[in-house]
């Protein structure tokens, strides 16, 4: 009786430890999507140019998408570059200058947070 105790009590660990792994990849895909989505969606709705104060709206929808996980550090030091180099905090009425490059960052930013995803579950 004991040795069937003891192996379930196995077993219910093991289910345990799956379950919190599951959960926790879940909770990255769903964080990963919001992210590509705001993204997305912004880079399809501005395809020639953007004011720099639509750009910083931008900034503050992506800060809502992340959470305080260490995956999301990367994502957020990459914004606030994309904020420095395009001065979007100054003159809000006037075009992001160089557009293109500011998409192409842009579109860096939403694969940022799924490499240090991987790189994080590398090292566990």
């Amino acid at each position: 009786m004991k040795a069937l105790e003891a192996n379930f009590s196995a077993l219910l660990a093991h289910l345990t430890r799956t379950l919190r792994v599951t959960r926790g990849r879940e909770e990255d895909a769903r964080r990963d999507n919001r992210l590509q989505r705001t993204v997305d969606n912004f880079l399809a709705d501005y395809q020639t140019g953007v004011t720099r104060d639509r750009a910083m709206q931008l900034i503050g929808d992506i800060d809502a998408t992340l959470d305080d996980s260490n995956a999301t550090d990367d994502v957020r030091q990459a914004v606030a570059k994309l904020r420095r180099d395009f001065r979007l905090e100054t003159e809000p009425t006037s075009p992001v200058p160089e557009y293109e490059l500011f998409r192409e960052r842009l579109t860096a930013v939403k694969y940022q947070q799924r490499i240090s995803d991987q790189g994080t579950a590398a090292v566990q």
